[in-house]
């Protein structure tokens, strides 16, 4: 008889919102990524690295 190890269910959690291209939209983008990611309980070194990433895309985004 062959038997497997259970394993962990994961939850698939999405937002979505739409912001300026601008430096105000860049800041409000990493508070939403940083306050939901609080809100779902995500360790707060996948936080910081989530939050960081944002910044950059964001930045990247506003850029001409």
């Amino acid at each position: 008889m062959h038997t497997t190890a259970p394993h962990q269910a994961s939850t698939v959690r999405v937002f979505a919102q739409q912001l300026s291209s601008t430096r105000r939209g860049a800041r409000l983008a990493r508070l939403l990524v940083a306050e939901r990611l609080t809100a779902w309980q995500v360790s707060p070194s996948v936080s910081e690295r989530a939050v960081q990433i944002t910044a950059e895309l964001a930045a990247n985004a506003g850029a001409p």
